[in-house]
């Protein structure tokens, strides 16, 4: 299920992530990223088995990205896919920053145009 918020997260903890180098994920680290939900799953069927995550799109995570480097990295490896494509930083990886509001729920499948990339 999907609930759809606004707020804010700062990323604690270098995101897990078998297909992303680690240099490249170890730039999360301190910022803080707008969240657009809060994703939870039973892993059955986005392939995430860890969760809740929060969702922040990929555009505006990238606009937070200090390194040239890491934002190479992501360019050559075509991200962001879409403007609706999210990643999903785990929970326990995170820490709120500017308090969650609720906008809304929806149960799976969420919105067809939206895409949770589970690289983290």
């Amino acid at each position: 299920m999907m609930i759809y918020c606004t707020g804010s997260i700062k990323i604690l903890d270098i995101p897990d992530g078998d297909k992303v180098p680690e240099w490249v994920r170890k730039v999360w680290v301190g910022l803080t990223l707008p969240v657009v939900g809060v994703f939870a799953c039973d892993g059955t069927h986005t392939g995430i088995e860890d969760c809740p995550v929060y969702v922040v799109k990929q555009t505006a995570a990238f606009l937070r990205l200090e390194s040239r480097r890491a934002s190479q990295w992501w360019c050559e490896n075509k991200f962001p896919h879409g403007v609706e494509d999210c990643f999903g930083f785990k929970v326990k990886q995170a820490r709120i920053v500017e308090p969650l509001m609720l906008i809304g729920r929806q149960q799976a499948p969420v919105d067809p145009g939206f895409t949770l990339y589970h690289t983290f």
